[in-house]
């Protein structure tokens, strides 16, 4: 387990990232990719191939906002997202959860409710909590409260984001193709925001052709060993490291999709 404290950004505008919150009230909240790459890197991971991804804290927007961002990484349908929850879920109900700060996910004997995680479910728990701070001396503070907005309160008040992540996933080295594709574009500087979330949207669209056209191949009576499939992978210019998000990307076909598939 372990903690790092995020630098304030007041706008989305020129960081390279995907994370950012899109509820105009927080919108100065945000958690820049270039900051945090092994932290997003691992997140990322455990939502592209299906692990659950709690987001515990005590701002419900805020944690709203975060599982709405991490919605982003994989196709609409692909599971089940609950944005604040007083209650645990298991990862067959819900794979994107955000949690209230009052929900205890760990035997703790100081503790009057208790939820303990399936010893077989895998996941990464982000908790987020906000410390603030005024930019200047208080005795010089002279704000209309009548008329305040979120960004007149940033010009007045620095934000960092918090998190500790915690997981019983191992380290990941079977990296699935798509999230090194949309790693790169947030890496790359030249590209600004829009150009990056328009990438990231084509790029989800040409892997979830792929997940059709793996999904048809796993149909076939020929495709029945790994020699097979390795072949289908192949064709799709994919690997073995894809497979497993290739697998849970199904989930977000549609029944219509489904069918069409099966009867073409």
């Amino acid at each position: 387990m372990y903690s790092e404290s995020l630098p304030q950004a007041s706008s989305v505008e020129g960081v390279h990232s995907f994370f950012f919150l899109s509820d105009s009230d927080i919108s100065q909240y945000s958690l820049p990719y270039t900051t945090n790459v092994d932290k997003f890197h691992q997140i990322a991971y455990n939502v592209i191939i299906g692990n659950q991804v709690i987001v515990r804290g005590k701002h419900k927007r805020l944690v709203e906002s975060v599982v709405r961002v991490l919605e982003g990484l994989i196709p609409l349908g692909c599971c089940k997202s609950v944005y604040f929850s007083h209650q645990y879920l298991k990862s067959y109900e819900c794979k994107l959860l955000g949690l209230s700060d009052q929900v205890y996910l760990f035997k703790d004997a100081d503790k009057d409710v208790n939820y303990v995680l399936d010893d077989l479910n895998e996941f990464i728990l982000i908790d987020l909590s906000i410390d603030s701070q005024l930019k200047i001396d208080p005795q010089n503070l002279q704000i209309n409260f009548e008329s305040i907005n979120s960004q007149t309160l940033s010009e007045y008040i620095e934000y960092k984001i918090n998190f500790e992540l915690c997981t019983n996933v191992k380290n990941a080295t079977q990296i699935p193709s798509i999230q090194t594709k949309i790693e790169s574009y947030l890496s790359n500087e030249s590209l600004d925001d829009e150009s990056v979330m328009s990438l990231i949207r084509l790029a989800k669209e040409e892997w979830l052709n792929k997940t059709k056209v793996f999904y048809k191949y796993l149909l076939s009576p020929n495709v029945n060993n790994s020699v097979s499939i390795e072949s289908v992978l192949t064709m799709l210019n994919l690997g073995r490291n894809d497979e497993l998000a290739l697998k849970y990307w199904q989930a977000g076909l549609s029944q219509e999709c489904k069918m069409q598939i099966r009867s073409s």
